[in-house]
């Protein structure tokens, strides 16, 4: 919170340093547990950097079910690509999620209208927030970009998803990349920060990273996704949709987890009882 309370204020290392303290007041209480687990390897090396034990990293999954790259609807994209006054030999990235500050829509609305200037590319967001007013000014002339209100039904919701071209995030302050997982579940390339959680999930052979922060950058990562052969790039998203961590893979393994710990604490006391 404070790193997004403080921003523009303060570099962010330096407001790192001023809030040590809440770090070591972390890792004073954290001695009396047996264990601190965290949901995916983001918040661990954020955690970590902060001198905060961490004993192992959890992966958050999705409800994968829902998503999958056989909803692809080649008409449902050409009416998209046209909401956005674009024809169907356009492409169309998709950009998902609430309307915060932290979230950088504005980035990537930046981005999107750099790599506009000589590429047919269009850009419908889906979602609402405190900043969502803000973000209708700042599209207002822009001929190929379009927001719309959350989409809610995860069945339509899904189909959406698979028949877009692609996911672009702006937020290198994602801990967890649900909204990555989601998109490559069904059957999306990334293009996304070079940190955090969406660059954690992401796969690297259907993805590409920009520097955190740079419109300028994320708007170089739009051209390079489409300088690529796209069925080759097609092929490297279908595979990584069958790789998404699902939910139940994710209770497993913690389960697992905690049944070791248990174990071994049990195995303790009765060597200790022999």
């Amino acid at each position: 919170y404070a790193l997004r309370w403080l921003e523009g204020l303060a570099p962010q290392d330096r407001i790192e340093r001023a809030f040590n303290w809440y770090s070591r007041y972390m890792d004073s209480f954290l001695v009396h547990f047996d264990a601190v687990v965290t949901n995916g390897p983001a918040l661990e090396k954020r955690l970590k950097n902060r001198g905060v034990r961490i004993d192992a990293s959890m992966p958050l999954g999705i409800e994968r079910g829902h998503f999958s790259p056989d909803l692809r609807d080649e008409r449902l994209r050409a009416a998209l690509l046209a909401q956005c006054g674009l024809p169907p030999t356009g492409h169309l990235l998709l950009g998902l999620g609430r309307h915060h500050p932290e979230k950088r829509w504005r980035l990537v609305i930046d981005a999107v209208e750099r790599a506009g200037a000589d590429l047919p590319v269009g850009l419908m967001l889906l979602g609402t927030g405190v900043e969502s007013a803000k973000i209708e000014a700042r599209i207002a002339g822009s001929p190929h970009i379009r927001m719309f209100r959350p989409v809610y039904d995860r069945e339509r919701l899904a189909r959406i998803v698979a028949s877009c071209d692609a996911l672009i995030h702006g937020s290198e302050a994602e801990p967890f990349g649900l909204v990555a997982s989601e998109a490559m579940a069904g059957g999306l390339p990334l293009i996304v920060p070079d940190t955090g959680g969406c660059m954690e999930v992401a796969d690297p052979l259907s993805s590409e990273f920009y520097t955190a922060r740079d419109a300028q950058s994320a708007a170089s990562a739009i051209h390079r996704l489409f300088a690529r052969d796209q069925r080759v790039l097609r092929r490297a998203a279908l595979v990584a949709a069958t790789k998404v961590r699902s939910d139940r893979e994710h209770t497993i393994e913690l389960m697992d987890y905690y049944q070791g710990l248990v174990d071994a604490k049990r195995a303790g006391k009765l060597l200790r009882a022999a």
